[in-house]
């Protein structure tokens, strides 16, 4: 059965009913507004990371919160309707025996910025916080906006 690496946005708004996730391995990215997750208060650019259930509930100023998860096809996410959107899902076609790391990395660039040629040691999610980003890749060039994913 393959195994999906997917990107969800979730928008709840101040007063909204919390979120119960089942358990996967996932990590969630506060772009905007606050949350408790697992007990534990989250705002703007922090993250919390974990595989077992969790209850997603917003901040009084509501929340958007960017979700990655690794699932098997057909898994269930959590995605409630009106309040989740899939923005990106990706197929893991090659993982290697063992554990897995799923990483939550932050990278900034000064305008005009250039990263130069490079390779990722293993598959992966990138999304845009804020800026731009032009990807030159297998002779196509794209551009990103914030929230884009590629």
């Amino acid at each position: 059965m393959p195994t999906f690496l997917r990107l969800y946005e979730d928008i709840l708004s101040g007063g909204a009913d919390d979120m119960r996730l089942p358990a996967l391995p996932r990590m969630i990215f506060i772009v905007h507004g606050a949350a408790t997750i697992g007990g534990q208060a989250f705002a703007d650019g922090e993250a919390w990371a974990g595989e077992g259930a969790a209850l997603l509930a917003p901040g009084e100023q509501g929340l958007t919160a960017w979700r990655f998860e690794v699932a098997q096809d057909g898994a269930a996410a959590g995605a409630v309707p009106g309040v989740s959107r899939l923005k990106l899902s990706a197929t893991l076609e090659t993982l290697p025996q063992g554990e897995l790391l799923l990483r939550g990395d932050s990278v900034a660039f000064p305008p005009g910025g250039c990263a130069y040629l490079h390779r990722h040691q293993g598959p992966g999610i990138r999304c845009l916080v804020e800026g731009g980003i032009r990807i030159d890749t297998h002779g196509r060039s794209t551009s990103y906006g914030p929230g884009g994913a590629w």
